[in-house]
């Protein structure tokens, strides 16, 4: 607690009207040391004379004030009114009367120097809202708060919130504070570095082949992208190509960096891209000039757990009306790998001609067992396959004709 000893000398002319009055005294603390520095404002209102007035004086080193009004329009009945604050700014009040007492304590602190004041803040970036900053005052004996941004006056409240609009940019942000009794003023000043970043991106797949553009604000000083199928890659384009070997749904991860004034800052954005193109099967199915009038085409895929072919579509033939020629097609087809067969129909004409024949790269060749069938594998747009069917072939025994079915 401290204690402010006030001597009140009141010395009175022989006119009524015209007294002189000394005001003195001294504030200390409860383990009565001087506190120094700190303002005592001094009232007089004479309800005689309707004289007022009002004057504050510092205490100097030894904690020792000392104040004197003289004045003509002062009567014996005029009222001194004495104030000071204490440490955490409450007013105490003591009235005294010319001619009455002295020594007018005032508890207030229980110990230190109120008068001493000192400026901090910390200060943190919003989470949600970008380029907005939370600004925390940490001050000692702060009374008034006057925060500045780059040298305006923003707020003069305790905390405060401010959301910069530039970005990126430096910024000054001050702290000034006065302490109660105006007797003690401070200053704090810190940069404020504002560099966020916003990124996204789009893709177009074209088959196994991805292109992917990047769209950041502010454009990135590079990014580094994440392709999910064991590889990644830094670039500063804002544009890259990813060729991927199969198709699959894969989770890419975009993380854009932008450097300034020191600072770095990222942005993540992620996104699933599935891969599951498409192409075309097609192939001509020869049989040198007989036409063949009632055939189907068959699409197979290999079972992985038993090796057993999965048939996955039946075509019939087409004819080309510009050459006559006899095709096959397939569309919309997933990447992948595909066993192609020709199967006679019992009702077509030529039915005792011609053995089920694969189909082969190579328009020469004729396979027609399931161990030498050719995979035939879709990575593009359109994977050729042709089928050149495979005679039957007539043995005499006896003078009987046997068809062999090879």
């Amino acid at each position: 607690m401290k204690f402010i000893y006030i001597f009140v000398l009141l010395i009175f002319s022989i006119s009524s009207y015209s007294i002189t009055i000394n005001v003195s005294g001294v504030v200390e603390d409860l383990n009565n040391s001087p506190i120094q520095n700190h303002r005592v404002v001094i009232e007089v209102i004479d309800t005689t004379t309707f004289y007022s007035s009002i004057d504050s004086v510092l205490t100097n080193a030894t904690g020792n004030y000392s104040y004197t009004i003289s004045n003509a329009g002062i009567s014996q009945t005029a009222k001194i009114i004495i104030t000071t604050h204490d440490c955490v700014g409450a007013l105490h009040t003591l009235n005294a009367f010319p001619g009455g007492g002295s020594n007018y304590n005032f508890q207030i602190c229980a110990g230190g120097n109120p008068s001493q004041c000192i400026a901090q803040f910390t200060f943190f970036e919003d989470t949600i809202i970008s380029g907005t900053f939370h600004f925390i005052n940490q001050s000692t004996n702060n009374t008034v708060n006057i925060w500045k941004v780059n040298g305006n006056i923003i707020s003069q409240q305790v905390d405060f919130t401010y959301t910069f609009n530039t970005n990126p940019s430096s910024n000054t942000v001050c702290l000034e504070i006065i302490n109660y009794n105006q007797t003690c003023n401070d200053s704090k000043c810190t940069t404020v570095i504002v560099n966020y970043c916003n990124t996204s991106f789009t893709s177009v797949v074209s088959g196994l082949n991805v292109e992917f553009v990047a769209n950041s604000s502010p454009s990135a000083d590079y990014y580094v992208w994440d392709f999910d199928d064991g590889s990644s890659q830094t670039i500063t384009n804002d544009t890259i190509q990813h060729l991927y070997t199969t198709g699959a749904d894969y989770n890419v991860k975009l993380t854009a960096y932008n450097i300034y004034a020191q600072d770095t800052c990222s942005a993540i954005d992620s996104s699933i891209v599935s891969l599951y193109p498409v192409g075309q099967l097609i192939g001509y199915v020869f049989t040198g000039n007989t036409y063949l009038d009632v055939a189907n085409v068959v699409l197979y895929k290999k079972n992985i757990a038993d090796g057993k072919l999965l048939v996955v579509e039946t075509t019939s033939l087409e004819t080309d009306t510009n050459t006559m020629a006899q095709f096959y097609q397939f569309n919309n087809k997933e990447y992948g790998e595909y066993y192609i067969k020709c199967i006679i129909s019992e009702n077509s004409a030529v039915y005792t001609q011609y053995i089920d024949t694969w189909a082969s790269q190579d328009a020469n060749m004729q396979i027609v067992s399931w161990q030498g069938a050719e995979m035939q594998s879709l990575n593009s747009d359109q994977q050729v396959a042709n089928i050149n069917l495979k005679k039957a072939e007539v043995i005499f025994t006896g003078g009987e004709g046997v068809i062999e079915l090879l």
